[in-house]
């Protein structure tokens, strides 16, 4: 897969882009998204997700607040912490980690979120992608 700027190196380096949201993945970040994980759903309770790295709380807000508009079941979990899938923490105030995480992009870190939304099923998460698309 071409490395594409808008996909955070956290999503490249510690996940697959697994086949059914590879293609939501992709066209987020070409709507100027940074995503940082994602998931197509598996048989064992582990839901649809996407992750998309906001640069303030405001407009991780504004995109909760749409999205809470839309007709979907959509969860969503909001931090200022990268937490990783056993349970450890990336320090984001580390120089390493920064630069690890988003190679030339312009991040400030004392105001970064992590939002990720989750669905129950992969075609609501194609919805949702196509409808924050448009926002861009």
């Amino acid at each position: 897969m071409q490395n594409n700027r808008r996909l955070g190196k956290l999503h490249d380096i510690f996940c697959l882009i697994e086949p059914g949201v590879r293609y939501i993945v992709l066209e987020l970040n070409q709507h100027d998204y940074i995503t940082f994980t994602s998931c197509e759903g598996h048989n064992d309770d582990r839901l649809p997700k996407v992750g998309i790295l906001c640069n303030n709380l405001k407009y991780a807000t504004d995109l909760i607040c749409y999205i809470q508009t839309l007709n979907l079941n959509v969860w969503y979990t909001l931090s200022n912490r990268w937490i990783c899938t056993d349970g450890s923490e990336i320090n984001t105030s580390d120089e390493t980690n920064r630069k690890m995480v988003t190679s030339d992009l312009d991040i400030n870190w004392n105001s970064c979120y992590f939002l990720t939304l989750i669905t129950k099923t992969l075609d609501d998460l194609k919805t949702l992608s196509k409808l924050l698309c448009k926002l861009k």
